[in-house]
């Protein structure tokens, strides 16, 4: 039998991987039990506009044909953008859900958390994690709209030269950034921190561990597109080669099982929520040796003797 996973301790980067899918391997009832009562709601919110917007964009199509030109403007209605705000709490919400149950999980020394325990960590933390992932959203906007600064420069002297230096000043950034606050809110969540103390030790934490983080990162994205794939592949099928359905003779049955097999797929999340959390206590373990500390302290009993001494002798 595989012994339960210790979260407060140092690992490599397949280490990493691999200790997070065996802790969902382990915990995937409670998991699953917590993210379809704490995600449910928006999950359900988001089937619900995905297939009126789908018969919506159908709809105007047909009527686009027919000559009456509301194709092009009339998709971005109130369907479209209540996709868009369920989608963004279901980002917060699984990021929530999956967190705290790490959290707790960890606080409790392997027990299985309750859904109330992580339901407590939710509404504590909701409003702080979804006002911070806006405030990062909209300090993106204007550190992108300066990476692409150079790239309009040098359109100036060549198209193939703005193309390359817009690459470069553009996905550079986005990947260094983008892989330094992947551990932002299991640092937010984990420490209890505000936005700045969370910002700053983001960059403490990452030093000397970019790429490790960033293999991670790109493993895990690897993993989840792949199950993404395997979902939406059958539906751009049958759909005639779209996956928005144009084709208005495809079948109301099939338009309403692709949004729900598309929103229910997005449960994928919980991978690279626990891989980044498996990776903080990782870090975390690598800069305090907090939990090495703790188990030091901590009277062995008999039928742990060994495992826990082994492990002990081996980080030591």
């Amino acid at each position: 039998m595989i012994p339960k996973i210790t979260l407060r301790q140092s690992r490599d980067f397949g280490e990493i991987i691999n200790d997070a899918i065996v802790f969902i391997i382990q915990n995937w009832k409670g998991l699953l039990k917590a993210y379809a009562i704490l995600c449910g709601f928006f999950i359900a919110g988001n089937i619900l506009f995905s297939i009126l917007l789908q018969f919506k964009v159908i709809n105007t199509h047909k009527e686009s044909l027919g000559g009456s030109g509301s194709y092009i403007r009339s998709p971005f209605g109130i369907e479209y953008f209540m996709v868009m705000i369920f989608g963004f709490l279901n980002i917060v919400a699984s990021t929530l859900t999956v967190s705290s149950f790490v959290v707790i999980y960890n606080q409790k020394k392997g027990e299985l958390p309750t859904v109330h325990e992580v339901w407590g960590y939710f509404k504590y933390y909701f409003w702080r994690v979804s006002g911070s992932m806006l405030l990062l959203f909209l300090m993106a906007i204007p550190t992108a709209i300066i990476c692409v600064l150079p790239a309009a420069a040098m359109s100036l002297v060549s198209p193939v030269a703005a193309g390359f230096t817009g690459l470069i000043c553009v996905m550079v950034p986005m990947c260094y950034f983008m892989t330094v606050l992947s551990l932002f809110f299991p640092i937010m969540i984990g420490e209890n921190s505000s936005f700045g103390r969370t910002f700053g030790k983001c960059f403490k934490l990452i030093k000397k561990k970019w790429w490790s983080t960033f293999g991670v990162i790109f493993v895990i994205i690897i993993l989840v597109y792949t199950v993404y794939l395997l979902f939406a592949i059958p539906s751009f099928i049958v759909s005639g080669g779209t996956l928005t359905f144009l084709p208005y003779n495809v079948s109301s049955v099939v338009v309403i099982i692709y949004c729900i097999c598309m929103s229910v797929v997005q449960i994928v999340n919980i991978v690279p929520v626990t891989g980044l959390m498996v990776a903080y206590y990782s870090y975390v373990e690598d800069k305090e040796s907090i939990g090495l500390m703790e188990r030091i302290m901590t009277p062995l009993t008999p039928d742990k003797d060994d495992d826990e001494a082994a492990k002990l002798k081996e980080e030591y």
